[in-house]
């Protein structure tokens, strides 16, 4: 059973889940893909990852957790989560995608490298498998 830490929120997976990361946390990702930032037609650019890669054997799932809930601070009414109520919400789908699309293209580049760490070869094995696939 593996227990992960995000975003105020303690999640929980089981036996079945072999390779179960932090994505942001994970030395393959600030190495690798993580490491791509800089300016485009004037803006600052870098990729993004989901918060959590979880492999059951060559299955793979992403998964993104946000805590909508109020900040509660002691002796003070609850503050609502800036992401929740700041207007953030409606940007939510196009940031889960574009984290989405950024974190496959990390694991394809490592699954591409052939290392032994087993997150590498939990990627390697979605991909052999099909649930890595490069668009045709």
């Amino acid at each position: 059973m593996t227990r992960l830490d995000v975003a105020r929120l303690r999640l929980t997976l089981g036996d079945r889940w072999t390779v179960a990361v932090k994505w942001d946390d994970c030395p393959a990702y600030r190495e690798g893909i993580g490491k791509l930032q800089g300016e485009l037609e004037g803006r600052s650019v870098s990729t993004r990852a989901v918060d959590i890669v979880a492999f059951a054997g060559k299955e793979l799932v992403l998964l993104e957790a946000k805590d909508f809930r109020p900040v509660r601070r002691r002796g003070a009414p609850p503050v609502p989560n800036a992401v929740a109520y700041g207007g953030r919400w409606k940007e939510l789908p196009l940031e889960v995608a574009l984290k989405a699309r950024d974190t496959v293209a990390g694991l394809w580049g490592l699954a591409a490298t052939g290392s032994s760490d087993g997150l590498v070869r939990s990627a390697a094995a979605a991909r052999a498998a099909g649930r890595l696939r490069r668009p045709a």
